[in-house]
Parts: C-alpha cells; structure tokens; sequence
C-alpha cells in the first residue's frame, strides 16, 4: 500500500539525530562464535549511528500465519540444522506480530531519500533465508500509530520502541557509559542488520562483559 501523507510525530530535526545515533560510532567485529548471553541487563545510561539508504527491493519468502506468531525457540528450531546455522541469532531482535517499533517511513513509494520514524506495532512479517550467522533477513508490515501503514521494512529500519525512547532520552548522544555498539561488517551480501544495527556489549562491574540484542536489555 502506497504511503499516504503523513502527520509527522517528531521533528526532522529529531529525526535526523535518531537516524545519526542510530548508525554511528559504532566498533566494527567480525566474531562468529557461540555466544550463550541473554538479553537481561540494566538500562544503559547511551547508542550508535550509520547513514541511512533506500531500501532495495528483494525476492521474499512469505511466512505462514504461524510463523508469524511462533516463539523465538521454535523458530531457532524449525530445521535440524538451523540452530548451527543462525548460531549468532540470539544477538538480532526479532519482532513477533503486535510488538511495539520505531520504524522508518519514506514520503514515497520507491523510498528514495532519507526516512523519518515514527511509533508503530507490528503487523506481519516474511523472510528472506540468509548464510549470516544471524538468521534471516526479516521484512515487517508495519501499521502506524497514526493511522498510516508501510510494508516490507527491512529489519535494519525496525527498531524496538523503548530503545527509540532510551535515545531520545538522551538526546540522540552516543555516549551511553559501560555500553558499546558492536556490528559485523564481515558478512557478505551487502547491507544487512548485523553491518548496519549491530548488537550492544555491556562492561559489568567486576570487568566481564556481556552481549545484548537491545539498548534496553532484555
């Protein structure tokens, strides 16, 4: 569905420093090993940021209804080999049906230019398979909080709401203490979420560190 004209819930302004937070000062790893960290952490006191590009349209692989609402286990667990294969999907957010997102949004229908973001859920979701260790690229439907609705976002425009509000917070400045913003810039494929959004890695007290898939934490 062709994007309407949009009543804008924040400024361009703010939206241009959510866009910089979100893909900037970022350290870049290539690392593909297990990792058995949850997502359960504090609230971090900042985030990162990259320029942002219009999506490109790809060949998608539609979801069943059931998919779309499946656990993150199962849907880990689908293949026998599928597990091994995503072994670094536990660091990329996935969003089930009704989750609450900061999403892009372009004025028009071939998403050229740069996109703002607004406050919405999601509504559906299909993936495309990938050989990243972080699973599957995701493209969600995404209904708008003010009416509006957008399909096909790929995952690396989809953003948890609280993460977006965790920024904002802070003034979109990337200066969150005892957190980094890690992404892996060595997958192939071109741009991807784990290149573009990465994951974050938290310093606890005692030195150890810890890796997240949001800003928020679990």
């Amino acid at each position: 569905m062709a994007p309407k004209k949009k009543k804008r819930k924040y400024s361009s302004s703010v939206a241009a420093a959510a866009r910089d937070a979100l893909y900037s000062s970022s350290s870049d790893s290539s690392e593909e090993d297990e990792s058995d960290s949850d997502d359960e952490s504090d609230q971090p006191s900042s985030s990162s940021s990259e320029e942002d590009e219009p999506i490109r349209k790809k060949k998608k692989v539609s979801a069943s209804s059931k998919s779309n609402t499946t656990s993150k286990k199962s849907t880990i667990n689908h293949t026998t080999n599928t597990k091994a294969k995503y072994s670094r999907r536990h660091l990329k957010p996935l969003f089930e049906k009704g989750d609450k997102v900061s999403s892009a949004w372009w004025k028009d229908e071939k998403r050229s230019g740069e996109p703002q973001w607004y406050a919405g859920s999601i509504k559906s979701y299909t993936e495309e398979e990938t050989n990243s260790p972080y699973g599957p690229t995701r493209y969600y439907d995404i209904d708008f909080d003010d009416g509006d609705e957008l399909n096909g976002v790929e995952d690396y425009y989809v953003f948890p709401e609280v993460d977006y509000i965790l920024q904002q917070k802070n003034d979109f400045k990337p200066n969150w203490i005892g957190v980094k913003n890690v992404r892996d810039k060595s997958v192939k494929g071109g741009k991807s979420w784990a290149s573009v959004v990465g994951w974050y890695v938290a310093t606890l007290g005692d030195g150890k560190e810890s890796e997240h898939a949001r800003l928020s934490g679990k």
